[in-house]
């Protein structure tokens, strides 16, 4: 007979229910609450097709973090209480709203809290010189359990052993602020040790989204290439080398980064990634969108990983040099989903609690990356909004990027941007607003349909890359667009200069301009490179022409620019393109190749230069803009006149993406402005645009 019992579970606050299988008779039987008798109401027997269902009441609502099993037949049935976190009220209840989650250091004591409202029990086990403890922790009627512990732990290693219906498993804390070797255990930390008094001064003002120009790169990537002389490959350390050079002396590594002009560089995620190895971290490549931890570090990246100590200090040395050199750091961060749920911390602190599920029962894939995360929950949302704040106070980055935000709900990413900008004003903030394939309706979501309701956050703009560059990231190579010299996108390429922001061809997607991030690469697409071999359209001295082409565009476009590292001079993947496991190969910074078109980013950064010495562009004016710039067609080619009034700036950009040279006629001389004659004093009437080129002419009348 015991082994047909289907399961005994919490199906209401109040409420218990045992199944059984149709043609068994319901024996006597006794629920348990620790150990002795809890006595509940027989309410009686409900039949379906496949089951009889006995139901049992008691008088008011049964508390959690208690064993309840019931004896059956001489055999041990253990309460399932995972459908709780479903019940009505369930967030209201169980919600902690305090900033000690995890393990909180001082010198004579260490509290550790942990979020498990559904466990039965949960025991500390503390790792201190060798010396082994199990410590019980005591539930909260908040939901979480909590011990403190004398004495200076700061270097302890920990685990949580939480036991959920008769199921006992270990946890590293979802709360961990760093790890052990390959996330073996989590580790006490002295935030003094690791937070330092880091001057600012050399960061320029940055009041306005539009005054930045973003780099996006990967701790390893950018330094792992054998042809440098950086010491610390594929290292935190190696990213802030400084005097570093190439083969022919060009400036590697941070100097060659800090010599291009932009201002925010754009780590690729750095918090501990779930399938890379921190001992052995040549073995194995990924570039981290498989999150194993919201607050802890990646350990591979560390000179020392074995010190949990070691990865924090070292990251922010990366920080404090970038905003010493006046760079600003944006950290990827990946909430919107976990590699592998179900063997995760986060479940096995809360069964299915930080996960999406479908009607069965099933973790969304939403994300096609993994198991979507329920940043709507109360609890997950606070765990986002704290890892944020912890990023923020113990690193001081400068702003974040979130990996496909729109599968976040619009509330929490609402109080992301008042919790981030209450501790930094000038935080950046923006991130993919996708609008993903969601089977749910009662979850409102951060993406770019709802751009008006995140006026603090950017977006990319995929508009701009599918007709500047061509169709999207996982479209065939050669679907070329406007700068490949494809005029169908003519009408296209108005609406995407001036940042999808303005009912010009096509209606606004943005509320303002400083909402779009501008791109025609990013890590996870085929690089613009091998967009262009692909095309087959130009010779090979042409499709360095058209790389300069799409950047110099880019620089000059209404909006954020965010360039991917390696295209400014037309890195390649080998026709690869979301090679987000492939290894070294496919990702790292050639260096090589800077050393063969270092001149194409020698152009690269006087783009940079120009698009900084003209003001319109960082003004967020969309009335402003539309009636001071004007699109003039020239046989093949754009005209662009920009009458800037208010800063008594006045333009015209020529834009030439065909084959074929264009002449056009000035009423009046002007000042070529160009990295060939940076000095402005070439006069021009009759203009020469060459094939895919780019000129910039100045009337100074």
């Amino acid at each position: 007979m015991e082994n047909h019992i289907i399961r005994v579970e919490l199906t209401a606050f109040n409420r218990v229910e045992v199944i059984f299988p149709l043609k068994y008779d319901i024996p006597e039987f006794f629920v348990y609450k620790d150990g002795e008798i809890f006595n509940l109401d027989y309410q009686g027997i409900v039949k379906t097709r496949t089951s009889q269902i006995l139901i049992a009441t008691y008088p008011k609502d049964i508390a959690l973090n208690h064993d309840y099993y019931a004896i059956i037949n001489g055999k041990k049935y253990f309460l399932d209480t995972r459908k709780a976190i479903d019940f009505i009220g369930f967030d209201k209840r169980y919600f902690y709203d305090g900033d000690d989650l995890g393990a909180t250091y001082t010198k004579s004591y260490t509290k550790f809290r942990l979020f498990a409202p559904l466990a039965s029990k949960v025991n500390l086990r503390l790792l201190l010189n060798k010396t082994r403890k199990t410590i019980p922790m005591i539930p909260q009627d908040d939901g979480t359990f909590f011990v403190r512990v004398n004495g200076n732990l700061a270097k302890a290693l920990y685990k949580y052993e939480v036991t959920h219906y008769g199921i006992t498993e270990e946890i590293t804390d979802p709360y961990s602020k760093s790890y052990d070797m390959n996330s073996e255990r989590s580790a006490v930390i002295d935030l003094d040790q690791v937070i330092t008094r880091n001057k600012r001064e050399n960061l320029p003002l940055f009041d306005n989204y539009l005054q930045a120009i973003v780099y996006e790169t990967n701790i390893r990537d950018f330094t792992i290439h054998p042809s440098t002389n950086i010491k610390h490959k594929g290292k935190y350390l190696g990213f802030v080398e400084k005097g570093r050079k190439t083969k022919k002396k060009i400036p590697a590594g941070l100097d060659y980064l800090c010599r291009l002009g932009i201002t925010h560089v754009q780590l690729m995620p750095v918090c501990s990634i779930w399938t890379t190895d921190d001992k052995y971290p040549l073995n194995k490549y990924n570039w981290g969108y498989d999150p194993e931890s919201y607050f802890a570090l990646e350990g591979s990246y560390s000179c020392n990983p074995g010190d949990p100590y070691c990865r924090m200090k070292e990251f922010r040395k990366v920080v404090d040099t970038l905003h010493e050199r006046g760079l600003r750091v944006v950290l990827d961060v990946v909430y919107n989903h976990v590699y592998e749920g179900k063997s995760s911390m986060w479940n096995k602190a809360v069964p299915n609690y930080y996960f999406r599920r479908d009607k069965k029962n099933n973790f969304y894939n939403a994300s096609g990356c993994g198991c979507d995360f329920a940043s709507e929950r109360v609890m997950a949302r606070k765990m986002i909004v704290d890892s944020i704040k912890f990023l923020l106070e113990t690193y001081d980055v400068d702003g974040f990027r979130f990996d496909l935000m729109g599968l976040i709900d619009l509330e929490t990413m609402q109080k992301v941007a008042q919790e981030a900008k209450a501790i930094k004003h000038d935080v950046m903030l923006y991130g993919e607003g996708w609008v993903m394939g969601l089977d749910t309706t009662d979850v409102e979501l951060a993406n770019m349909g709802n751009a008006k309701l995140l006026p603090d956050y950017a977006f990319f703009n995929d508009s701009y890359r599918n007709i500047v560059k061509g169709l999207g990231s996982h479209a065939k190579l050669d679907d070329n667009g406007y700068l490949f010299g494809n005029e169908a996108f003519d009408s296209g390429f108005k609406f995407a200069y001036l940042g999808s922001a303005l009912d010009v061809t096509h209606p606004h997607i943005f509320e303002t301009i400083s909402q779009s991030l501008n791109y025609v690469e990013c890590h996870d697409n085929a690089t613009l490179f091998d967009n262009l071999v692909a095309s087959g359209n130009d010779a090979d001295d042409q499709i360095f022409r058209r790389v300069k082409l799409f950047n110099k565009v880019l620089l000059h476009s209404f909006g954020i620019p965010f360039i991917h590292s390696g295209q400014e001079i037309g890195l390649s993947k080998c026709g690869h393109s979301n090679t987000y496991n492939e290894g070294d190969k496919y990702n790292q910074f050639n260096y090589d190749v800077l050393d063969e078109r270092v001149s194409l980013a020698d152009s690269f950064r006087h783009y940079i230069h120009q698009r900084k010495s003209m003001k319109i562009f960082t003004l967020d004016d969309k009335e402003y803009i539309k009636n001071h710039v004007e699109f003039i067609k020239i046989q093949k080619a754009f005209m662009i006149q920009i009458d800037d009034e208010k800063n008594d700036e006045f333009f015209k950009l020529i834009v030439n993406p065909s084959n074929e040279t264009i002449y056009y006629s000035f009423d009046t001389e002007l000042e070529l402005y160009s990295i060939d004659r940076i000095d402005n004093h070439s006069l021009e009437k009759n203009a020469m645009i060459f094939p895919i080129t780019m000129k910039i002419f100045v009337d100074k009348e």
